[in-house]
C-alpha cells in the first residue's frame, strides 16, 4: 500500500495556529504539496539547546566583533 504521505524527518517548522489542544497549523513549503494541519501527536520537539544561534526563528545580528 504506497501512501501519499511519507514519514520524514523535515524541519525544524514555525507553528502557525494552534486549532484545539490536538491540532496545529504548521508552515510548510507549498512543494510538500499537503496542508500543513497536523495532530500533536505526528508532531516532535525542536530543541536547539543551549547554542540559540541554530534557532531559525529568532534574528540575528551580525558577527563583527
Amino acid at each position: 500500500m504506497k501512501t501519499n504521505l511519507i514519514l520524514r524527518r523535515d524541519g525544524p517548522f514555525q507553528i502557525l495556529e494552534r486549532i484545539n489542544d490536538n491540532i496545529y497549523k504548521i508552515d510548510l513549503p507549498s512543494e510538500y504539496g499537503v496542508i500543513g494541519t497536523f495532530n500533536i501527536y505526528d508532531l516532535s520537539l525542536f530543541n536547539i539547546g543551549n547554542n540559540s544561534r541554530l534557532n531559525p526563528f529568532k534574528k540575528r545580528g551580525d558577527d563583527i566583533i
